[in-house]
């Protein structure tokens, strides 16, 4: 008898988190076109998911890495873009100064 109300307790429990993970994943996915944060939905109910089935918890790693190389691609795009403004603004500065020591031409 123990041993069946343990095992109905497990099967509780795997079911309530299977109902709420892909509640909350179907929530997330709607969100792709609704207004809302998919990006962030979506994780949580893969994580949600992930404490019982395998499947998932491969699909959240994939996931999580292409989440950090979309942040390290934006962050050398970001990088890239603030070193062409520093550069532009050193050549501005560098031909002000350069125009300051040429004499001025003298018109007749």
């Amino acid at each position: 008898m123990k041993h069946f109300v343990l095992r109905t307790l497990t099967q509780a429990k795997r079911m309530i988190v299977t109902v709420v993970g892909f509640t909350v994943l179907a929530v997330g996915i709607a969100m792709i076109v609704l207004p809302g944060p998919a990006v962030v939905v979506i994780p949580i109910g893969l994580a949600i998911l992930a404490t019982e089935f395998i499947w998932a918890r491969n699909l959240l790693i994939m996931v999580k890495e292409r989440i950090a190389r979309m942040r390290a691609g934006s962050a050398c795009q970001n990088r890239s873009k603030s070193t062409v403004i520093i550069q532009a603004v050193e050549s501005q500065k560098e031909e002000k100064q350069f125009m300051k020591t040429m004499p001025e031409e003298k018109t007749a």
